[in-house]
């Protein structure tokens, strides 16, 4: 009477097997290499005993991808396991002490080689592999051009010169995409080659959107740039009408509720606030019960509609800068201004901040005023980061934004968020994140300019 029970178990137990194996596995990559020391600062010739740990840090705390120690000859290796590719931080250590740090690509079956010195680590180190390679390749265009940016803030480079070396550089950065493809360094080349032509070569800029293979994530990242470029070069209607195309040769509900909401803030960014409000409720219909994303989007579009629309008074505020002065929506009454609130330490907002330098150099003029607001608490950090940059436009003090309650009030959900204003405190546009390419366009309403200047 058992036996008869056999078959069964063993086809529990294949079963039970089949879901073990097919479970997927996380990431893993090869990292190895050698670690010496300076014999100035140690002559035994004896290297072991460095550590080498790759972590990943989020607002929960830190987990520990990687971890070895180096023996007498400094070598050392093992497996990195992560949940994603992406940038970690490297810590080097010895006796228990930090000496050195640096970033560190981590991709799926990647082999990543590692060589260096202490204790001028940083200064030695080569990190060598085919996503880490093609990312110092990726640096070395950036760093270049932000020296020519430099050059031509400081009036080094003529400004007529301006629109060809920005069509130059993105070619630059796009020929990166096509030596290095799928890596990091390929998707932030892309991204940087598009946005320099947007609102200068915006035609050019929907070219090469459309050449993107319909599976790449970056058509997610980049279809608000792509659409805007759109507005520009065709209107209002040709750009719905773009929009409308790209939604019918896809499949893809993420992509297709993104496109969607595109065209709700084209609608809204043109003072169609009616029809973007019929829209946004067709919306919530479709997409709020479907996509977490999309629900938290549509509460605080709402929120911006009803308070924070093109055309709208500005909402009262005021603040106390780093030097005392104190400064108010009516402060500024009858002059045009741009209010930022951001992060000093946010990357994107560091990224754009030699734009943003440009934009202030040449519209300040023409009486734009400037005004940023850091929810940094430390009055020595936000003091630093403007003195070392050589920038004096008014700066809120540590905590200065919670007088008047601004990070609800202007509904900040993501930073840098912006506000053009014009001289009668009517708002022009709020700015979320990488809006700055339409802040450029949108600047000769603030002057009631016919062209930019």
């Amino acid at each position: 009477m058992k036996r008869k029970y056999l078959p069964l178990v063993i086809g529990l137990l294949v079963v039970g097997l089949y879901a073990c194996s097919s479970k997927p596995k996380k990431p893993r990559a090869l990292v190895r290499g050698r670690i010496t020391v300076s014999p100035k600062v140690d002559s035994t010739q004896d290297y072991s005993g460095i550590s080498v740990t790759i972590i990943r840090r989020d607002t929960s705390g830190a987990d520990t991808l990687f971890h070895a120690v180096t023996d007498t000859n400094g070598d050392f290796h093992g497996r990195a396991i992560f949940s994603h590719r992406s940038i970690y931080p490297m810590l080097i250590s010895r006796n228990g002490n930090l000496i050195s740090s640096a970033g560190v690509i981590l991709a799926n079956k990647d082999t990543v080689n590692i060589k260096g010195q202490i204790p001028d680590f940083s200064k030695t180190a080569r990190i060598t592999s085919r996503e880490n390679s093609a990312y110092q390749v990726y640096q070395r265009v950036e760093n270049n051009y932000n020296r020519i940016v430099r050059y031509v803030n400081n009036g080094v480079l003529p400004q007529d010169t301006i629109p060809s070396l920005i069509r130059t550089w993105s070619k630059l950065f796009w020929s990166i995409r096509k030596s290095h493809p799928n890596t990091i360094a390929a998707n932030r080349s892309t991204i940087n080659a598009m946005q320099m032509l947007s609102g200068i070569y915006d035609k050019e800029l929907i070219q090469k959107y459309d050449s993107l293979n319909v599976k790449d994530t970056l058509r997610d990242e980049l279809a608000s740039l792509a659409t805007d470029a759109a507005a520009r070069s065709y209107g209002l209607k040709g750009a719905i009408k773009y929009i409308d195309s790209l939604k019918q040769h896809s499949d893809v509900p993420m992509y297709k509720m993104i496109l969607t909401r595109n065209r709700i803030k084209l609608l809204y960014d043109s003072t169609k606030i009616a029809q973007a409000r019929s829209e946004l409720s067709k919306f919530k219909n479709n997409y709020d019960n479907r996509f977490a994303d999309a629900k938290d989007w549509a509460q605080g579009f709402q929120y911006d509609l009803d308070h924070l629309a093109p055309g709208m008074k500005m909402p009262a505020f005021q603040i106390v800068t780093t030097k005392g002065d104190t400064i108010s929506n009516k402060t500024l009454s009858g002059k045009p201004y741009l209010l930022e609130i951001t992060g000093l330490a946010n990357n994107l907002y560091q990224s754009q901040f030699a734009r943003m330098q440009a934009i202030y150099l040449i519209y300040k003029r023409f009486g734009l005023h400037f005004v940023t607001v850091p929810i940094d608490s430390s009055e020595i950090t936000i003091n630093a980061f403007f003195q070392q940059r050589g920038m004096n436009w008014p700066v809120a003090k540590a905590g200065s934004y919670k007088n008047s309650n601004m990070l609800h009030r202007f509904n900040i959900q993501f930073i840098p968020t912006r506000f053009l204003v014009d001289s009668n405190g009517n708002i022009i546009r709020k700015y979320v994140g990488t809006d700055v390419d339409r802040l450029i366009n949108d600047l000769k309403l603030a002057f009631k300019k016919n062209s930019k200047p």
